[in-house]
């Protein structure tokens, strides 16, 4: 129930920020969005508004953009069993917006790019019928975007 009403407090504060028209509350709302980035929560609630597809535009770049951040700056925090389902992720919805907006893809294509930074290449490699498994980074994104 916590993480849903932070869900809704964080699409209405990016209403407030994109839409409002009195300075304070925009204000306000950047202050509240920019503590909000740095919580754990912003991991799971910025995947979930990317995966919305009722989500606006701004709330996608927003979660985007929170997820590459969070990805470079805060990848410690990320359980490491949680790393495979993140990777997949990314890859689905990099697909996913892959004819929407372009500042949405890019923020995207960023975090994906930091994650192959965090992982080792044992991490990225593709069991294919040999008992070492084979590739990197490069050949796993080539795997998924075939």
């Amino acid at each position: 129930m916590e993480q849903q009403a932070q869900h809704q407090q964080l699409l209405a504060a990016l209403h407030a920020l994109y839409h409002h028209e009195d300075a304070s509350v925009k204000d306000q709302a950047n202050k509240w969005l920019e503590q909000w980035q740095q919580s754990v929560a912003a991991w799971s609630i910025s995947d979930a508004v990317l995966h919305d597809t009722a989500s606006s535009v701004e709330a996608q770049y927003f979660c985007a953009q929170t997820l590459r951040t969070k990805v470079q700056r805060d990848f410690e925090e990320l359980p490491l069993d949680s790393v495979p389902g993140l990777r997949e992720s990314l890859i689905s919805l990099l697909l996913k917006h892959a004819k929407g907006a372009p500042p949405v893809r890019t923020q995207l294509c960023l975090a994906l790019v930091a994650l192959t930074v965090h992982l080792p290449a044992q991490h990225w490699a593709i069991q294919q019928g040999q008992a070492q498994p084979m590739g990197g980074p490069v050949t796993w994104l080539a795997q998924r975007l075939q």
